[in-house]
């Protein structure tokens, strides 16, 4: 598979990813929300972070090999661009629990002592905010890139590897040192970005030498889909086992297992996991794209990834404004019915956008060429 078809591919495994995202936001506990996430230890957030390291990966190293080098204003200006964003979505919300008092998840000025406070709370990327922490946690993890990516440029895959390793052993460890300060001491749990940037980081490594390396054959063969397929098969079953039948709660091995699987901190087990997903997902979606059959829904898949930085704003006004304007149970029929309404909004949102033929891309990717 060349780097053109395996961009596509990765971009529409992404965007299941933010389909999982927009269900578990908005419909949370929901048949739907208990359907796409029956693994119960993974989620869309996982590839959502990966995919995007790795498509990063494969777009920096084309550039470095037509240019000479990386394209690291790009990555700057497509942080800078995150950062104004999760600004003014947390400013949003800030207003809009100020004026009409709901919903409790949503962050208050007077919770956190004020507006000013509030203000430089959000400025430093630790206002906690359930549900809209993902854009704060990413403008972290593009700011990494900058200095992956030239590490990588450098020929230095193996110290890059090396450091982000050891910051993932001491951030699980010991999660207080690396969570924002005021985060870390917020009875909300908010994701530590210095788990995250292993899968991140590591995926960035992966789609660098995907071309060198024939990443995207040696995924398709044998050894490796059984390999794959098993430890999903497993880890799948021991979920519903000790997750969702709760089997040895309260027992040592059940608290292990909780460790293990954490997914803010992000526990080695949901790792594991979600590469076994991932991997999985990859076969899955590259044998789909040939399948004209699908072509209605992995075309909305297409759509919906082009303008994917838009599609995650919808989803985070939504959010914002939607619990706020009408009192509605997540599991309950209309939390479904706003996820069906939140999804095709955000595909017609980018059909107008792609109509125009603005130069500017609004991928949530970091770069596209």
């Amino acid at each position: 598979m060349g780097e053109s078809c395996a961009r596509h591919c990765h971009r529409r495994c992404q965007r299941i990813c933010i389909v999982s995202m927009v269900v578990a936001h908005v419909s949370n506990d929901s048949v739907i929300h208990s359907l796409i996430h029956s693994p119960l230890w993974i989620d869309g957030a996982f590839g959502f972070v990966f995919l995007a390291g790795l498509v990063l990966g494969i777009v920096q190293r084309r550039i470095a090999a037509r240019k000479g080098a990386p394209d690291y204003k790009a990555l700057l200006r497509r942080s800078r661009l995150l950062y104004i964003i999760q600004f003014s979505i947390l400013g949003l919300a800030l207003v809009v629990r100020s004026v009409l008092g709901r919903p409790e998840e949503l962050p208050s000025a007077d919770g956190v002592g004020g507006w000013l406070n509030a203000a430089w709370l959000a400025g430093t990327l630790q206002l906690p905010a359930p549900n809209l922490d993902v854009l704060p946690m990413y403008v972290v993890l593009l700011l990494a890139a900058v200095a992956g990516v030239w590490t990588l440029h450098k020929g230095k895959a193996k110290t890059l590897l090396g450091i982000s390793a050891a910051l993932y052993v001491v951030a699980f460890l010991f999660p207080k040192y690396t969570v924002m300060p005021y985060l870390a001491e917020d009875p909300w749990v908010e994701f530590n970005w210095a788990t995250w940037q292993l899968p991140f980081l590591g995926a960035l490594v992966l789609g660098w030498y995907w071309s060198e390396k024939e990443v995207a054959r040696k995924l398709k063969t044998t050894p490796a889909l059984v390999a794959a397929g098993a430890v999903y098969a497993g880890l799948f079953l021991a979920a519903q086992i000790f997750d969702r039948l709760k089997v040895a709660e309260g027992t040592a091995l059940g608290a292990g297992i909780d460790v293990a699987f954490r997914k803010f901190d992000l526990g080695p087990g949901t790792i594991v996991f979600g590469l076994a997903s991932l991997s999985l997902g990859y076969f899955i979606m590259t044998r789909a794209l040939e399948w004209k059959v699908l072509y209605p829904f992995t075309s909305f898949l297409e759509t919906l990834g082009k303008k994917s930085l838009d599609s995650f704003v919808i989803l985070c006004l939504a959010v914002i404004l939607a619990p706020a304007l009408f009192a509605y149970t997540e599991s309950g029929p209309v939390g479904m019915g706003l996820a069906a309404v939140v999804l095709p909004a955000a595909w017609s949102w980018a059909k107008v956008r792609l109509s125009r033929k603005s130069p500017k891309a609004s991928s949530l990717e970091p770069v596209r060429r």
